[in-house]
């Protein structure tokens, strides 16, 4: 029912964010869609908040881990004062700002995503090359990670669970 009444038209509104995205709800729904919306919009919206503060902290203490533990613990709270400073901050900000600064970085973490990609690329081709040869059925030893010692111990895990289901 949905995708016959869907009128494209609505698309071109000067409505913005989640006004639009209301709109679009109870226009589709009715009051039922109007009802879900207004649950569903600060659910997903808190849970986000707390998502990215988690990846947030664990990235901070990942990049800071030649720290000792100590100070490093100093510098993921004082990570936590910022999130919650700009939090607030973001709230008298107006919504294309916002976007633009949230596309400005998501942009720039693809940066170093790329630049690994570019110096993996040979060990991501092996691993494949070897993932496709196991699949075809050619007896080669599995290459389940870049590390050699930690390939040996996935082999022998997966030896052992083998042995285990016998």
């Amino acid at each position: 029912m949905f995708l016959t009444t869907f009128d494209l038209t609505t698309l071109s509104t000067d409505k913005e964010d989640s006004v639009m995205s209301m709109t679009m709800f109870s226009t589709s729904f009715g009051g039922f869609g109007t009802a879900v919306f207004s649950i569903i919009l600060p659910l997903f919206a808190f849970t986000t908040v707390i998502a990215w503060s988690y990846y947030g902290e664990k990235a901070v203490d990942f990049v800071f881990n030649w720290v000792k533990e100590e100070k490093r613990k100093y510098i993921v709270t004082a990570f936590k004062v910022l999130y919650v400073v700009l939090i607030a901050l973001s709230s008298t900000i107006h919504s294309e700002l916002i976007w633009a600064i949230d596309d400005t970085f998501n942009g720039l973490m693809a940066i170093p995503n790329l630049i690994c990609l570019i110096a993996l690329n040979g060990l991501v081709v092996k691993i494949t090359k070897n993932y496709f040869d196991r699949k075809k059925g050619i007896d080669v030893e599995p290459m389940l990670s870049a590390y050699p010692e930690m390939n040996q111990e996935f082999i022998e895990d997966i030896k052992t669970e083998n042995e285990e289901m016998k």
